[in-house]
């Protein structure tokens, strides 16, 4: 199990606005902050090396709203940070376990969710939105067995 998945268990994620897949692969996102007028999946990152650098560098998340995927295979959440510009949105497969998650440190909370086809619309506090093509392959749920995320 990854580093990520394991922090998503207790309920916290690295305090680095990312792209966080349970079987550890991780991405730096950007944003303009909560106006959230452009949303960039950049390059990749090494979790554990970064928290082995920084331990302290986490951040406990609270869920505020959640939507069943219509084809049963999970379903998506999303919710605010301990700060007030903290927000995150994720995917978890039908057992609960972490799919992906995304961190954004300056995103504001995102309290609705959305989904039209295979797009997913994640809304924060201010009405500002990020849309995400669940058949894309960070997106998606690669490698997922009996509903549990794999380890590839």
């Amino acid at each position: 199990m990854s580093r990520t998945a394991e922090l998503w268990r207790q309920g916290c994620v690295p305090a680095v606005s990312g792209h966080y897949r349970a079987d550890g692969l991780a991405h730096v996102v950007d944003v303009d902050g909560a106006q959230l007028s452009y949303f960039r999946v950049r390059e990749r990152f090494d979790v554990d090396a970064l928290l082995a650098a920084h331990p302290e560098n986490l951040a406990e998340i609270d869920e505020t709203a959640r939507l069943a995927l219509p084809d049963g295979s999970g379903s998506l959440i999303c919710g605010a940070g301990a700060h007030g510009s903290e927000g995150f949105f994720a995917r978890v497969c039908g057992q609960e376990e972490l799919v992906w998650v995304v961190f954004l440190l300056h995103g504001n909370p995102f309290e609705r969710i959305g989904v039209s086809g295979s797009t997913a619309t994640f809304s924060n506090n201010l009405d500002r939105s990020v849309d995400v093509d669940l058949r894309q392959p960070l997106f998606r749920t690669i490698g997922v067995t009996d509903g549990h995320p794999g380890q590839g």
